[in-house]
């Protein structure tokens, strides 16, 4: 999935969504997952079978930067940017972790948080030069640049409390809150 998805009203989940319903889809998929375990009696799951609903921010290139750079977060209320690298990290993690079993969460690079309710279309570009130039266009506000140089986690009005922080992946997971199913 991907963080902003429940903000509907932002201007970047209104322009990703011209891509083919993108942002819907999204939604669509984590809401089939949830009604799948909610409709499953337990006795089904045998296995122990779980699911774990990541919400990455803004993908960029480059090497991992492991577990200790990253924030984990619940409610929908931040994003940020993250490497490819270590979104594939956090989910292969997530699947063996008991602490991320049943839950939804975004994650992102330390530093870069903004608030996903008023998140514009620069904000979501990871090329600094073209979200400049985005945001002289639209006129929206840009907060952030890779690594959070400009604006970043202290520009986010971040309600949930849910921001975590660890050393490494258990930790990281550790106190996530599970999904209401």
């Amino acid at each position: 999935s991907g963080a902003g998805v429940t903000k509907d009203s932002s201007p970047a989940y209104g322009f990703l969504n011209i891509f083919g319903r993108r942002m819907d889809a999204k939604v669509a998929g984590e809401d089939a997952v949830r009604a799948l375990y909610r409709s499953s009696p337990s006795s089904s799951f045998s296995c122990s079978c779980s699911y774990t609903v990541v919400r990455p921010s803004g993908l960029l290139e480059g090497p991992p930067k492991g577990p200790g750079a990253l924030v984990v977060n619940q409610g929908d209320e931040a994003a940020g940017f993250i490497t490819r690298a270590d979104v594939a990290a956090v989910c292969v993690q997530a699947g063996d972790a008991a602490g991320a079993a049943g839950a939804t969460f975004e994650v992102y690079d330390a530093g870069t948080a903004v608030a996903t309710a008023s998140l514009s279309v620069a904000d979501i570009l990871s090329n600094p030069g073209l979200a400049a130039v985005v945001s002289m266009v639209t006129g929206q506000t840009w907060r952030r640049q890779r690594g959070g140089s400009r604006g970043g986690d202290a520009d986010a009005v971040v309600v949930t409390a849910r921001e975590r922080r660890g050393i490494d992946y258990p930790s990281l997971f550790e106190g996530l809150q599970r999904d209401a199913l």
